[in-house]
Parts: structure tokens; sequence; C-alpha cells
């Protein structure tokens, strides 16, 4: 009987030696959140955007979904935290789709999105779609002169009704005419006031210049679209950067329809916006100049 009673307590032991290491295997694999450095102070941002909350709730007791930072510079190999915030009332759940569009920077190369810190986290799903990465443009400037005027959506002296206007008109013309590399939802339940959203930038083997691409609002659903719908996101080049380079390889021009048409090409450094511009131009006046003695 005694013996009958070790061998029992032996199993028994065994058995539960055997859970305890099964038990424990989840534990090893504990999820852990990524080191995050924070874009902005979310206590700084609500003070600045809900110092008029109390007559904003009266119209707009769904809430306005605004960004609060309008611009951010970020280093390569980090992660960071970017707050979204719901200015006004906060009834109800309200949703907003939030795109990223590419400007230089390309979405899985040089950054990608997520939706909160954790290591086991999938980044969003997207696609590289740069706006300005294309090797030559086109242009066939005609005659007659452009009589366009607008507000500024910052300006102290443009009222909340004109900035909401000029704010759903941008809002139309970026969702439609640029191109998106990734388009997610963010949801804000009842009585959520903020909501948070995390950019992992990346260092690219090809040394090109600061990066950029901008998170941009829209389709909001049970609350309204803010004054600030879009934020740009720049990522700092920390390497020697190369050069970029502009020629003008075609002409024409068509005196009869007064007409004129330009063929500029682009190489090297890709990534060099401001300074390509400035080329750009220079190399335009000349054209101009080559066009003026044709006609």
């Amino acid at each position: 009987m005694n013996k009958i009673n070790k061998y029992t307590k032996a199993i028994i032991i065994s058995i539960l030696c055997v859970l305890m290491i099964i038990c424990s295997i989840p534990f090893g694999y504990a999820v852990t959140q990524k080191n995050t450095e924070t874009i902005g102070n979310l206590n700084q941002e609500k003070s600045t955007y809900f110092k008029d909350n109390n007559s904003l709730k009266k119209t707009y007791e769904n809430g306005l979904i605004m960004f609060p930072e309008k611009t951010a510079e970020l280093k390569m190999n980090n992660f960071y935290s970017f707050n979204i915030l719901r200015q006004g009332g906060t009834k109800g759940k309200s949703t907003v789709k939030v795109k990223t569009i590419d400007l230089t920077a390309e979405y899985g190369t040089d950054y990608r999105i997520y939706t909160d810190n954790l290591t086991t986290t999938e980044p969003i799903k997207g696609k590289a779609n740069p706006y300005y990465a294309i090797s030559n443009y086109s242009f066939i400037p005609k005659t007659g002169t452009a009589d366009t005027s607008y507000e500024n959506a910052d300006s102290k002296d443009v009222d909340n009704k004109t900035k909401k206007l000029i704010s759903d008109y941008n809002d139309t013309v970026q969702n439609k005419l640029m191109p998106t590399s990734s388009t997610f939802n963010v949801t804000f339940e009842d009585g959520e006031s903020h909501k948070t959203i995390y950019i992992e930038t990346r260092k690219s083997k090809y040394v090109r210049d600061d990066l950029q691409f901008y998170f941009s609002l829209c389709d909001a659903k049970n609350c309204e679209l803010g004054n600030q719908t879009t934020s740009l996101i720049s990522i700092k080049e920390e390497r020697e950067k190369p050069d970029s380079y502009i020629t003008v390889s075609d002409t024409k021009v068509n005196p009869k329809s007064n007409t004129a048409y330009v063929k500029i090409n682009r190489s090297g450094n890709l990534g060099k916006l401001l300074t390509l511009l400035q080329k750009l131009l220079l190399h335009l006046q000349k054209v101009w100049l080559i066009i003026l003695q044709m006609l």
C-alpha cells in the first residue's frame, strides 16, 4: 500500500511539474511595448484646442476631429506616438478615416503606421506611392492670366465658419487628387476625446534627402472634421545627401495656338524636393527666353 502511495505521489508530482512548465510557456512570450517617443504634449494640445469646447459642444455634440500638430520632424529608425483630438462634444461613437499620402517618403520603406505600440502588432497595410518620385515633367503652358484668390485657414481674421468651409474644400481636393499609400479607420468611443496612432521610421540603404509624407483625415461618421485635418511629417536624413539634377531635353513652340511644350528630366537624388524646385525654376526661366526668341 505504501508503495502504491509512493508511486501515486510521484505521478502526481510529475503531472504537476509538466503543467507548471506548460503554463509558464506563455509568460516567456509576454507581449511588451515598443520604446516610444511622443510627438507633442497631450496636455498642452488639449489646453490649446479644448479651450473653446463649451461653445463648440452646442454645435458639434459628436465632436470635431483634428490633428493638434501641423508638422513634425522625426529621426530615422525610431518609433513615435501621434495624437488625434476630438474637439467639442464627445457624445456617442465616432469614426474617421486616416490616410497617409507619400510626398517623397515611401510607405513600407521609409515609414510604417501602427494602431498601437505592442511588439506583436502588425503595421497598417499599405503600398508606397510617392507623389514626387517621378523622373520627368511635361509642361504645356498657355497664354492668359489666372484670377484665383483664397483665404488661408490659419488666418486669425477668418471666422470659424469660413475656416470650416476652407478646410472641407481642401479635404475634398486632397482626397480626390493626391495618391494614397495607406488607409485605416480610427474610432472614438463615447466620451473619448483623443486617440493615438504610431509611426515607425526606417532607414533605407539608399541615401536621399529629408523625406516627407502627410496624414489626412476624411469620411467622418457621426462627427465632423475640424479645421486642421492634415499634418506634414518630415523624416530627417542624417547621412550626407547626394545632389539632384535637372535637364531640359525637349522644347517645342506652336505660334498658331500660342502654346509651348517643355520636357524636363530629373535625375540623381529624387528625394531632394526644395533644391530641385529651385533648379527647376532657373531652367524654366532659360527655357522661356528660348521660346520668346522662337516666337
